[in-house]
């Protein structure tokens, strides 16, 4: 078992990110979120809209409301808590647009997935954020850097090694590990930026399919049985 333990720094940094406009007034995940609320409601206020369209245009409205209020607990919440939330999406989601049509049904979850998704790959560059009035840009490669796991946690034996650029340019830029997922992100989209849902992998690794399997990890005191990997666990700074 490898016990990766969170930065409280990146936990910080990572919440600002999501949640507060930073100083170059880049679009934070939440404020997306709200947005998105608002265009619903921006259709619902079109008196043409016909009774099914309505219906499906207010549980929409709920979804991403719902999501915005919910954001920081999403961000933030430990391997135990996302299990939980895990089950919440598989229960109501389905529950909320089960009496849709398959396209309506399939259109909601494509354009959830392509906003968490789209905002995944923007965490690969990352952008300036302001914590305790003092700046810096945050990004995947911060995050690995501040969580030093020095070994792949799916092999235990290729090193995960993060290289800081050099001032020449013909060097190339930085390098660092892949970051995976515990919790899958196509079927789970909205835990695509969730903190404790990174895996920090060899590249090798990281486009592996491996089944869900049980384990006990720890955050601190606690043991729980999650779906996951059966050589990580997360030890929480809380």
């Amino acid at each position: 078992m490898i016990y990766i333990e969170m930065n409280t720094e990146a936990f910080l940094y990572h919440l600002a990110y999501a949640t507060k406009n930073n100083p170059n007034n880049a679009t934070c995940l939440k404020e997306k979120l709200i947005k998105e609320r608002d265009k619903y409601v921006q259709l619902l206020s079109n008196p043409k809209v016909g009774k099914v369209e309505r219906t499906y245009l207010k549980k929409c409205r709920i979804l991403f409301y719902f999501l915005y209020k919910n954001i920081e607990h999403i961000i933030s919440a430990n391997i135990i808590e996302l299990e939980k939330f895990e089950e919440h999406f598989d229960y109501y989601f389905p529950k909320l647009f089960g009496n849709v049509s398959k396209n309506r049904y399939r259109e909601i979850f494509e354009n959830l997935k392509t906003l968490f998704e789209n905002e995944y790959k923007r965490f690969s560059k990352g952008y300036l954020i302001e914590v305790n009035k003092k700046r810096r840009y945050w990004n995947a490669y911060e995050y690995v850097k501040l969580l030093k796991v020095k070994v792949c946690p799916y092999c235990n034996a290729q090193f995960t090694l993060t290289i800081n650029p050099s001032h020449d340019k013909t060097e190339g830029g930085p390098s660092r590990a892949e970051l995976d997922h515990f919790v899958p992100k196509n079927e789970y989209p909205i835990f695509s930026m969730s903190l404790y849902n990174f895996l920090v992998s060899s590249l090798s690794f990281s486009f592996l399919t491996l089944p869900s399997v049980n384990f006990t990890i720890g955050p601190s005191i606690v043991s729980q049985t999650v779906t996951a990997h059966p050589l990580v666990g997360f030890s929480s700074f809380n």
